[in-house]
């Protein structure tokens, strides 16, 4: 197992996320048949409305909050995560929407309640186009099998 600095961990994910970027924008059955096998969970979604348009199955692997974020929406986001974080995430999405950096990865810190407790993951998030965003999530954790 390789240990990394924390701006190594940070250059890694973000490469990965401008990695997945260029396959969805060049091709995108080959993003969809690999998106569900990476070990990092990943999601697209609107840039406006956050919807999702993919989440990978892995995602359900983490536990039923998971499962009820698919299923609910971006609604129930805010009663599972803590509120400092949660509110950190949407304001720096909001400046890299507002940004429209198709360059840039926001990066940010979060915390959500996943089975019984409190558990504090990494998420990149890059610019697809005018309407979508994708998203790498980073958990510290193992899956629940």
């Amino acid at each position: 197992m390789n240990l990394f600095t924390e701006k190594e961990y940070r250059i890694q994910s973000q490469h990965l996320a401008f990695r997945l970027k260029h396959l969805f924008q060049n091709d995108r059955n080959s993003f969809n048949s690999i998106v569900d096998f990476l070990p990092q969970p990943v999601y697209v979604n609107d840039r406006e409305t956050l919807e999702y348009e993919v989440f990978a199955d892995v995602f359900f692997s983490y536990g039923q909050e998971l499962e009820l974020l698919y299923e609910i929406g971006i609604e129930y986001l805010p009663s599972i995560s803590n509120p400092h974080l949660y509110q950190n995430a949407v304001n720096k999405a909001k400046i890299l929407n507002f940004k429209n950096d198709f360059d840039e990865v926001s990066d940010y810190l979060q915390c959500v309640s996943m089975n019984g407790s409190m558990v504090t993951y990494f998420t990149n998030k890059i610019l697809l186009n005018e309407t979508l965003s994708l998203n790498t999530t980073f958990f510290h954790i193992n899956k629940v099998d």
